[in-house]
């Protein structure tokens, strides 16, 4: 029971990190419009910039104050979220999906989530915080409930689609709109907004 607990809390812990609507779910969601498995490899990107992000705190983390940094991470974001928002109504005019290869949209998560402020700065903070509380067992966990949530998010969304074809372009205009915003308030935040 005392090694569950900790898998159970990483569990909980990376549905929280996964779930929340945010830049990477929005960019996630219109790839997964056009396909699960492009979708999936969206989110195995996004879970592959976790592990990097993971990895620079715990070898950086004693060295490393990233409160003199917060601002220009802020304005790194901003520009990742305008590009990748750009790239999402691209990609609808276009009609295509996000390039032919699934590699490409995999390095296109993975860059967008090493760009994404919400998780730098989730990593710099509650993951080193929780490093402390659960070790690899709880990282195994949160981990591996991200991996299930993305596949299952990206099946639900596909699936909707192909049930629902008209709401294809609200998908992408409002994934695109919502990378935008979070683009404006990175640069807000970095301007010195609350």
């Amino acid at each position: 029971m005392i090694l569950l607990a900790p898998i159970l809390l990483g569990i909980v812990l990376g549905i929280s990190l996964a779930a929340p609507p945010g830049p990477m779910t929005a960019f996630i969601t219109s790839v997964s419009v056009d396909s699960w498995k492009r979708g999936f490899l969206a989110g195995m990107g996004a879970l592959s910039a976790d592990g990097v992000l993971a990895a620079i705190v715990y070898g950086l983390s004693s060295v490393i104050d990233l409160g003199d940094y917060v601002r220009y991470v802020y304005v790194l974001g901003a520009v990742a979220m305008i590009g990748f928002g750009l790239l999402v109504l691209r990609s609808r005019e276009n009609g295509t999906p996000f390039g032919r290869p699934g590699w490409r949209v995999y390095l296109q998560a993975f860059g967008l989530g090493l760009g994404n402020p919400f998780q730098i700065l989730w990593w710099f903070s509650a993951g080193l915080a929780f490093a402390y509380a659960g070790g690899a067992l709880l990282f195994a966990g949160l981990f591996g409930a991200i991996g299930v949530y993305v596949l299952g998010f990206t099946l639900l969304i596909h699936k909707g689609v192909g049930r629902y074809p008209s709401a294809r372009p609200w998908i992408h205009w409002g994934t695109s709109a919502l990378i935008f915003a979070f683009g404006g308030y990175f640069v807000f935040l970095a301007v010195g907004g609350v």
